[in-house]
C-alpha cells in the first residue's frame, strides 16, 4: 500500500546533529516536500521522493498525530530510500496507519536507545540469499536480470529499483524492512559498544557520537 508523504522543510538539530522531520500524510504546506512510503512493516518502510536524504540520515517520522519514531536511512538509490526504525513499532501501529480506523497506542520511548548496527543493502541481500539456499544465478533467472546484475547488487555498485525490490522480498520471503534493515546480534553489539567506547575515549567525545559503518 503507498502512503502519502511530507518532509518539512526546516530540519530539526539535536545534539548538534540534523534531524529531518516526515510527516505520513497529505495536509502539509507549500514549502513541504511531497512523496510516497511504500511496505510499511514493524521494522521500516520504501520511501519514494526528491528528498536530500543520504545512507546514515537521521529521520523523526509522524506515523500519526499522537505517533512518531526515530528512523535511519539505510540506503539510498535516488529517488528510494531504504528506512529503518530505530526500534521495531508494535503490529497495532502499522494497521493503524494502514486502515486509518484503529485507535493508536503512544509509543512509550525506551530509557536507553538500543544499539543498532547499519548493514549495507548488498551484504543483506546476499545473507538472506544464502541462508536461503538460493545461488545467484537462481535469483536472477527468477527476477528476470543477469547474474552480474545481481552481482553488482550484493557489491552496492547498483541498486534495484522498486520493481525488482518487491520481486526479491517475494522470492526470499521477506518484508522491504526485513530487507533493508542489516544482521544483528548481542555479541555483534556488544563488540561495537566497546569500539565506540575506544574511539570516543581516543577523540575525546561520547560514544553516542561514533558511528560506525559496516561493508561486508
Amino acid at each position: 500500500m503507498t502512503l502519502p508523504v511530507l518532509l518539512h522543510a526546516h530540519k530539526k538539530v539535536t545534539g548538534g546533529e540534523p534531524v529531518f522531520r516526515l510527516k505520513v500524510g497529505s495536509d502539509g504546506t507549500r514549502s513541504d516536500i511531497r512523496g510516497s512510503a511504500n511496505n510499511l512493516s514493524r521494522s521500516g518502510l520504501l520511501l519514494e521522493g526528491d528528498f536530500p536524504f543520504a545512507v546514515g540520515s537521521k529521520l523523526l517520522i509522524a506515523l500519526t498525530d499522537r505517533n512518531r519514531v526515530a528512523a535511519t536511512i539505510a540506503w539510498a538509490n535516488y529517488p528510494y530510500f531504504g528506512c529503518h526504525f530505530d526500534d521495531a513499532i508494535p503490529a497495532t501501529v502499522v494497521e493503524a496507519v494502514l486502515t486509518g480506523t484503529m485507535p493508536v497506542p503512544d509509543l512509550a520511548p525506551r530509557s536507553q536507545p538500543a544499539s543498532h548496527v547499519i548493514v549495507s543493502f548488498g551484504a543483506n541481500l546476499r545473507r538472506l540469499r544464502e541462508a536461503r539456499g538460493i545461488s545467484q544465478r537462481i535469483l536472477a533467472q527468477k527476477i528476470g536480470v543477469s547474474t552480474p546484475t545481481i552481482s553488482m547488487w550484493e557489491s552496492d555498485q547498483r541498486r534495484p529499483v522498486l520493481k525488482r525490490l518487491n520481486q526479491i522480498c517475494e522470492i526470499l520471503g521477506v518484508s522491504a524492512g526485513e530487507l533493508m534493515a542489516g544482521a544483528e546480534s548481542a555479541e555483534l553489539a556488544g563488540l561495537l559498544a566497546q569500539s565506540r567506547e575506544q574511539i570516543a575515549r581516543f577523540l575525546g567525545t561520547s560514544p553516542d557520537k561514533v558511528r560506525i559503518m559496516i561493508e561486508i
